[in-house]
């Protein structure tokens, strides 16, 4: 929850003093990289879980936009994560080339994260306590600024408990955000509400629902189904046969 309302800290502020364009230029690839490894590791409970990613978007002229993309997610009963996703928004010039798909390895056993993308037979290897050091450095960071910059602004965050809820069989947790940013900030003529909640079944530790509402920029919904406790295969969690090994900056073999 600590992380979830640092980056909505971070997003709040950055829109608010329009800084949105120079974050934005982050490549997907590291934005991957980045959740990996801010994630702990969680033994001795594994299971898998399908997952839909939907966004919806209202233009100015009325237009209503709808996107859904399936998702996977497996843990091991030593930790190692596997996500199968598809990362939407990479080409704002050719639509059809607008997604593509990513499977990211979190090896806590091995010490690496692994990313591989699309049809190319190539993974990109990290090693965990580089990255984890290095995001938590630019999470404290980001999060003192953040902080900072909502005082200036008159910024306001409220925090309230939504109970418990059943999700085929999986007991959650729920919990709601609303960031407001004051009138004038943005030269809007009233208040703007940037809402998240998300539903957290404690005993798997996994989130099965988190939608992101923000006036702005449409709403975000990522839902896990189909929630198996059985141990994933093996193969799951292990770089395909053929596939080329490169390190990025950072790395350790």
């Amino acid at each position: 929850m600590r992380l979830q309302l640092q980056r909505c800290l971070v997003t709040l502020v950055a829109c608010a003093l329009n800084v949105v364009a120079a974050r934005a230029s982050a490549q997907t690839n590291d934005y991957l990289r980045s959740e990996a490894t801010a994630v702990p590791t969680v033994r001795g409970v594994p299971f898998s879980a399908e997952g839909n990613v939907t966004l919806k978007l209202v233009l100015f002229d009325g237009t209503r936009i709808e996107r859904t993309v399936p998702a996977r997610y497996y843990r091991d009963n030593e930790g190692r994560v596997r996500r199968e996703q598809t990362i939407m928004g990479i080409s704002s010039l050719d639509p059809r080339k607008d997604a593509e798909a990513v499977v990211t390895i979190v090896d806590p056993v091995a010490g690496f994260v692994y990313t591989l993308v699309g049809s190319k037979r190539e993974v990109q290897r990290m090693k965990m306590s580089a990255g984890i050091e290095a995001d938590l450095d630019a999470n404290l960071r980001e999060l003192a600024n953040a902080t900072r910059s909502m005082r200036e602004i008159g910024t306001s965050m409220t925090t309230e408990s939504l109970g418990t809820r059943d999700f085929d069989g999986v007991r959650a947790v729920g919990r709601r955000t609303t960031l407001t940013i004051p009138a004038g900030v943005m030269g809007n003529d009233r208040p703007i509400e940037v809402l998240d909640e998300v539903w957290t079944a404690q005993e798997l530790k996994l989130q099965v629902l988190a939608t992101h509402h923000d006036p702005r920029t449409g709403d975000v919904e990522t839902r896990f189904t189909k929630i198996s406790r059985v141990e994933p295969p093996a193969d799951l969690f292990k770089i395909p046969a053929g596939y080329k090994i490169v390190d990025i900056p950072g790395a350790g073999k």
